[in-house]
């Protein structure tokens, strides 16, 4: 049977998330999620999970030591081969932040942000449901596409009190579609409704990732931070507005840099909307 965790900072909850506890995984069904992986990621795994263990590299701070070292040796092959640059970095806050990006194609986004950011910085991605997304979420505060979207919602709140103050999110959750900025999932909405249900505490931070290839100039261009007005955050029955109509809001931000005088429609949203209540894995 699983055991379920204690709700961290329970008072912190909005209209939009209610906390949930998150039940944890036991050893038989770690095992069952392996079974099903390819045989070399579970050789992989076994070997990098008995090294992780004996070293107490979770336990220990440096893990972030190896962080900082891998994200500058990314950097300077980003700088090195794509020129990668940060535009308006004075504009990102020093302690918190929630940034939202647009999801460009011809480039790994997660790589190349992170390699640009530099500092500890959590990340809404997809790496498969095997050990590297184990890795990734114990060790440096991702969090993968798995589960179901309120199990979603609550690690990312979670992630950013307890682990990572800066958070990124590709809110299109795919590709782009002929260079337009899309409508994204409205899932960070409630993060952010969750953390900042008290006052203002963590801003978004739109930034724009211009398009790019292999060998292009890669630039993150940083927009003003927002914070959201607080009535919108109130229900609809209340005068507020939906996570929808907010995340509509802040891609248009994104929209705009492009001259777009609208969102593009996402279809992998319009077909996760058929199955709402399905897991993601």
């Amino acid at each position: 049977m699983r055991k379920e965790e204690n709700i961290p900072f329970p008072h912190l909850e909005s209209w939009m998330h209610k906390r949930i506890k998150l039940k944890r995984e036991t050893y038989q069904q770690l095992l069952k999620r392996y079974e099903n992986l390819p045989f070399y990621e579970r050789i992989i795994g076994s070997i990098l999970s008995r090294w992780i263990k004996f070293t107490r590299l979770d336990k220990s701070i440096r893990k972030w030591v190896i962080y900082k070292l891998a994200m500058n040796v990314l950097y300077l092959f980003y700088r090195i081969r794509n020129r990668i640059e940060i535009i308006n970095k004075e504009k990102i806050p020093k302690k918190c932040a929630i940034f939202i990006i647009n999801h460009i194609k011809g480039v790994d986004v997660v790589a190349t942000f992170l390699a640009a950011f530099r500092k500890p910085c959590g990340v809404f991605t997809s790496v498969g449901n095997g050990f590297f997304a184990d890795f990734f979420e114990n060790l440096y505060g991702f969090v993968c596409r798995r589960g179901t979207s309120e199990e979603m919602v609550e690690k990312m709140v979670r992630t950013i009190l307890k682990v990572n103050s800066f958070f990124a999110i590709w809110p299109e959750g795919t590709l782009e579609r002929e260079n337009k900025v899309m409508q994204g999932f409205s899932g960070i909405v409630k993060v952010y409704a969750t953390l900042n249900s008290k006052r203002d505490i963590i801003p978004f931070v739109p930034i724009f990732m211009t398009e790019a290839n292999m060998h292009s100039k890669i630039i993150f261009k940083v927009l003003d931070p927002i914070f959201i007005n607080r009535e919108w955050l109130k229900s609809p029955c209340e005068g507020g507005k939906t996570p929808r109509e907010i995340i509509d809001y802040i891609m248009m931000k994104l929209a705009k840099v492009r001259n777009q005088d609208h969102l593009a429609i996402n279809p992998l949203l319009e077909r996760r909307k058929k199955f709402r209540s399905k897991s993601w894995n």
